[in-house]
Formats: C-alpha cells, structure tokens, sequence
C-alpha cells in the first residue's frame, strides 16, 4: 500500500515550492505527491524536467489536483469556455506527462467552486431540501442578503 498527501495540506496559497515538498514528503515516508495542476502551464519544460527528476531521486510518485477556474469548465454551456477548457486540459496532460504524472483529481467535470449565482438556483435549492417554510425563511433571507 502506498501513502500520498496534497502539498495544499501545509499550504495557504494555491502554489507552492513542490521541491520542497518533495523533500519534506519523502522525510516524513510518504510515496506520493500530489501538486496543484493550475501553476503547471507556467512551468519551462527544463522546470518540468528538474521537478519529474528531483521527485524520481527521492523515490517520489507525482500526482495533480485541480480545480478549475470558470475559463477551463469544460462543461460550460459556451462553446468559446469549453473549447478553451478543451486547450487548457490538453496542455496540461502534456505537462503530466513530462513530469510522470498519470494521475489528476478533483472536479474536472466543472467549475470549482460552483456559486450559487441566481436567487431562483437558491430558492430551487431551498424548495427541494429544506423542509419547513420556517427554517427556509430563516437560512436562505440572509443568504440573499448578501
């Protein structure tokens, strides 16, 4: 059995030095890294290169997490949005690749985070899981205010 922890478990920001985290995942015996895929388009192929190496030296397996901004919701109802997304995801299994990652997580199939944007998706929401009207007016009032 192998044990793996997201880099984001130390983190603040959506980024990091996953040199680092290499080195501290292979200290505490962990076998698997997994790194945040939206900083991997910023990346040379010579930085790509120096990370799928630096992870093989410590014996590392390489993952990606990703949780897509709005631009790469690859199930948008706008054709422009998903033939970006369509762009943005196969650059990215490029970049996978040169660093010998053949595994991502998170949730592809949309947007991350999904916000309840319109009053009616709230009310919708509200109608079909929150029982009384009472406690429908009590949470979802303050919700719409804002």
């Amino acid at each position: 059995m192998q044990h793996g922890i997201y880099y984001a478990y130390w983190e603040h920001e959506w980024d990091g030095d996953y040199h680092y985290y290499i080195d501290k995942v292979s200290r505490l015996g962990f076998d698997i890294l997994e790194i945040a895929a939206g900083p991997l388009p910023e990346y040379s192929d010579e930085e790509l290169k120096e990370l799928k190496k630096h992870a093989a030296d410590k014996n590392i397996r390489l993952t990606v997490g990703y949780g897509p901004v709005p631009e790469n919701n690859i199930s948008s109802s706008d054709p422009a949005v998903r033939k970006h997304a369509l762009e943005f995801y196969t650059d990215l299994f490029k970049r996978m690749e040169k660093i010998g990652a053949t595994l991502i997580g998170g949730a592809l199939y949309s947007c991350w985070p999904v916000f309840l944007s319109f009053m009616s998706n709230l009310m919708a929401y509200f109608a079909v899981n929150v029982p009384s009207p009472l406690l429908k007016a009590k949470f979802a009032l303050p919700l719409l205010s804002q």
